[in-house]
C-alpha cells in the first residue's frame, strides 16, 4: 500500500477526522513511510478537495451543505446513467450473470451489515454497492469521478451515521435499482436510482442541518 492509499484509506474510515490536526510525521509513522511519500500524496488529497494542510499538519477537510448537495446532485446524474446504461447491456445480452450476483450478493450484505454491526459498517458496504452497480455500465471515466464524489459523501455524512438509518427502505430501493436492471428496463433503472439517490440526500442534508443547529 503506498502512502496516498494509506491516507485514503483513513479518511474514508473517519480515522482522519476534520476536527483534529495530525502531523505529517505521525502519519507517516503510522503508514511506515517516509515523510516525503506522505507530503506528495497529501497534495493530491488536497488537490481533490480532501484535506486541508495547516502548516506541517492536516485535517480532513469535510464539505460544507452547499457542497454536500452539490455532490449528491453529481452522484444521482452519473449513478443514474450508469444505471440506464446498465440496463441496456442487460436488454441486449451483454452483462455477465457473475457481474450481477456480485452486486446482488453486495446489497444483501449491505442490509446485513446496517442491521448487525450498525450504521458505519453498512455505510461501507453500502459505498461497494453503488460503485460496483455503477460499474456494470463499463464507463472508468464514470467509475472515477463517482469515487471521488463518494469520498466527499461520506465524510461529510459520517457524523450522522450515529442515527437509526431507514434500514428497510433503502433495501428495498436498492432491490427496485437491481430489479430494473435485470430486466433489462434502462428508463426504470434510471428512476429507480434518481429516486434513492434523492431521498438518501434530504436525509443526509437534514441530519447536517441539525447537527449544525444543535452544535
Amino acid at each position: 500500500m503506498d502512502a496516498y492509499d494509506g491516507l485514503l484509506g483513513l479518511i474514508r474510515t473517519g480515522e482522519l477526522r476534520g476536527d483534529v490536526k495530525v502531523s505529517e510525521a505521525s502519519l507517516a509513522e503510522r503508514l511506515g513511510v517516509s515523510r516525503t511519500p506522505v507530503r506528495e500524496a497529501l497534495r493530491v488529497l488536497d488537490a481533490q478537495r480532501l484535506v486541508v494542510s495547516q502548516g506541517r499538519g492536516v485535517r480532513a477537510r469535510v464539505p460544507g451543505t452547499r457542497e454536500l448537495a452539490e455532490a449528491f446532485e453529481t452522484r444521482c446524474a452519473l449513478e443514474s446513467f450508469a444505471a440506464q446504461e446498465a440496463a441496456a447491456a442487460q436488454c441486449a445480452g451483454l452483462l455477465l450473470p457473475a457481474r450481477l450476483r456480485e452486486v446482488e450478493r453486495l446489497a444483501a450484505s449491505c442490509d446485513q451489515a446496517t442491521r448487525v454491526a450498525g450504521a458505519l459498517a453498512g455505510a461501507e458496504e453500502n459505498r461497494r454497492f453503488h460503485l460496483a452497480l455503477a460499474a456494470l455500465a463499463g464507463n472508468s471515466q464514470i467509475n472515477a469521478l463517482l469515487t471521488a464524489v463518494w469520498d466527499q459523501i461520506t465524510i461529510a455524512t459520517r457524523a450522522g451515521l450515529t442515527t437509526t438509518p431507514r434500514v428497510n427502505d433503502v433495501h428495498r430501493e436498492h432491490e427496485a435499482i437491481l430489479q430494473a436492471i435485470t430486466s433489462g428496463r434502462p428508463d426504470q433503472a434510471r428512476r429507480a436510482v434518481s429516486a434513492h439517490v434523492d431521498h438518501t440526500r434530504s436525509i443526509s442534508l437534514n441530519d447536517i442541518d441539525e447537527t449544525v443547529t444543535h452544535a
